[in-house]
């Protein structure tokens, strides 16, 4: 464990460095923790005790598709559930987020085609890592899982962050064409939180445009906000494209976004994250729930 700590710091400051493990040290004692947590994770997947919960997205133009996001939670083992802030940065920083990556897209290709052969259509939208945007052997494992199981994949929404794409711009465009190849569908997900959000929308080709919490929030209130988000579902009608509202908390935010033309909604008003076993996915689209001041995790 000393040596594992004292080479995960030195890659940590950079590279042609030595670090020398001093259990004294504050930095030490972190990354301890982390590397503890990192082995709970390994542990969790070798055991399988990921679990999967689904928040519903609300059409607010009549679409008649059911639709959930898919969110992975990881069951510890004393039985608790393991919120993503609480393991998916540990996973990403020790090499373990593709793994669960993979986890979640072959356990929602699963999902598509049971509904599907039972005759229900069905849209289920899935959180990819910037790990894991321009992993091409992510993208024959996807085909793979859709050939064994008969899945059509024009019910799954890929989601990646801007700020991953625009980073990794040349291997996002060509990870997102292969996945588009596969009949699946883009989602360029929280929108506005970086500083090239119009550079996504000139040089990748997706379908939704997820605008950001930030915009959302207090979005009654707020001039700009309302500015920002009038302005993003314009641009986004004008390139055809569809858009989506994250942290909807209210009637008022949710009469809002119907005015300002943005297509779906998601947040704890219109749906709480639920586990699978509580939740009908092919349950056809209803009214919001009752609101709750509590966000979406």
């Amino acid at each position: 464990m000393a040596a594992d700590i004292a080479m995960y710091d030195a890659k940590e400051g950079g590279r042609d460095r030595v670090a020398v493990y001093d259990p004294l040290r504050r930095r030490h004692t972190h990354m301890e923790a982390r590397l503890n947590r990192a082995e709970q994770i390994r542990r969790a997947l070798d055991e399988e005790r990921l679990v999967l919960h689904a928040q519903r997205v609300l059409s607010l133009t009549g679409d008649p598709c059911p639709r959930h996001e898919l969110l992975v939670r990881l069951r510890a083992e004393d039985g608790s559930l393991l919120l993503p802030a609480e393991f998916l940065a540990v996973s990403e920083r020790f090499g373990l987020i593709q793994e669960i990556d993979r986890w979640v897209a072959r356990q929602a290709i699963g999902l598509l085609a049971a509904h599907q052969r039972a005759g229900h259509d069905l849209c289920l939208e899935v959180n990819l890592s910037a790990r894991s945007l321009g992993d091409l052997d992510l993208v024959g494992h996807i085909e793979r899982e859709a050939a064994r199981t008969g899945a059509d994949l024009r019910g799954l929404v890929f989601e990646i962050t801007e700020t991953a794409a625009i980073d990794n711009l040349e291997r996002a465009q060509l990870f997102t064409r292969r996945l588009a190849d596969l009949g699946c569908e883009l989602a360029l997900d929280d929108f506005g939180a970086g500083f090239a959000s119009f550079a996504s929308l000139k040089h990748l080709d997706f379908d939704y445009v997820k605008i950001d919490g930030q915009f959302i929030r207090n979005l009654v209130h707020d001039e700009t906000n309302q500015l920002v988000v009038h302005s993003v579902a314009q641009l986004a009608r004008e390139l055809g494209k569809r858009t989506i509202a994250e942290f909807v908390e209210d009637e008022a935010t949710l009469a809002m976004l119907r005015e300002q033309g943005v297509g779906y909604a998601q947040g704890f008003y219109i749906g709480r994250p639920l586990a699978l076993e509580e939740i009908d996915l092919a349950a056809p689209p209803r009214s919001a729930s009752a609101p709750s001041s509590a966000f979406a995790v």
